[in-house]
């Protein structure tokens, strides 16, 4: 719906279907999903390479719900011929050198951002209000991540445990 606003509708529908708009100078692929793209340059930004690092966790059709084996070696193929990738860590980059094969001059690592307005709250009536609105404690942990078991949630309640113990 947010792309149709963008692109004509008949750009939009292409779009979706696999094939990019014919006027296309540059197709920027941000998500593990197969594009035929052979008439425009092609930038992809490359968050992980976890189904190949776990493939049986996420490409095996028993276990996963997400992308098929089949579809996920399309998106490495396309990877592969990209003219340049932005991966958003160095362990990333490391692992599309090791495990795709592309040349390191290729990828260039750009961070992610944040929006500055996510800030500590320095305000203390500011801090008191939220936490009177929220129900909040003195100490908690915000965590606005999946709760994936690659994220290793259970580690970070631990260490909070062991720190709440500390600090009595």
């Amino acid at each position: 719906e947010g792309l149709a606003e963008f692109l004509p509708r008949e750009s939009f529908s292409l779009f979706l279907n696999g094939d990019p708009p014919p006027a296309c100078d540059l197709v920027h692929v941000l998500d593990p999903w197969p594009l035929q793209n052979g008439h425009s340059r092609m930038l992809a930004t490359v968050y992980d390479l976890i189904p190949l690092l776990f493939p049986k966790k996420h490409l095996d059709p028993f276990w996963s719900r997400s992308k098929t084996a089949r579809e996920y070696q399309g998106y490495c193929e396309l990877l592969q011929k990209a003219d340049r990738l932005i991966a958003i860590s160095h362990h990333t980059k490391i692992d599309l050198m090791k495990i795709l094969g592309i040349s390191a001059d290729k990828i260039q690592v750009i961070y992610p951002g944040f929006d500055p307005q996510f800030q500590p709250v320095t305000n203390p009536e500011l801090l008191r209000e939220i936490r009177a609105k929220y129900h909040l404690p003195d100490l908690f942990v915000l965590d606005v991540g999946s709760c994936d078991y690659r994220k290793n949630i259970h580690r970070l309640i631990e260490a909070f445990a062991r720190f709440r113990i500390r600090s009595r």
